[in-house]
């Protein structure tokens, strides 16, 4: 018997059916744009076409149900972006970048951080997937 909605999606997040990536940032976020660079480059290195994810939502976009829905499921914060989130069958992995001081802004974006520039990188996101991809039979020919 229950007594009100199933959230358990909110407390298990990850059974997706595809490895995949999701970057959360705002529109003209120049972090956001670096960060989405980095993951393209991280996939296209790994060579699996069409078997891991890549999807961008913009946090700005109030109407986009899909993001608002995805960045509460994996705890994402609303005001600093971007947020990288690689998620599995059994786990994901979550990273929010730090940038500038606090209440830095520069050309729109604002952050918090450590005063210096401390960008999501290739091999936080390259090492997130090769942890993954045992759960979906992926296999690295290089």
């Amino acid at each position: 018997v229950s007594n009100g909605r199933d959230m358990s999606w909110l407390h298990n997040p990850t059974p997706n059916g595809h490895l995949t990536v999701m970057q959360f940032g705002k529109n003209d976020c120049p972090y956001c744009d670096k960060t989405k660079e980095v993951i393209e480059g991280v996939l296209k290195e790994l060579g699996f076409n069409g078997e891991i994810k890549f999807k961008q939502y913009h946090l700005d976009n109030l109407e986009d149900e899909e993001a608002l829905v995805n960045a509460s499921k994996y705890n994402v914060p609303f005001d600093t972006v971007p947020t990288v989130v690689v998620a599995g069958k059994e786990s994901y992995w979550k990273t929010t970048t730090s940038y500038g001081s606090v209440n830095d802004c520069e050309d729109g974006a604002c952050g918090v951080g450590t005063g210096q520039e401390d960008l999501i990188t290739a091999e936080e996101v390259k090492n997130a997937l090769l942890e993954r991809m045992k759960d979906y039979n992926l296999v690295l020919n290089k």
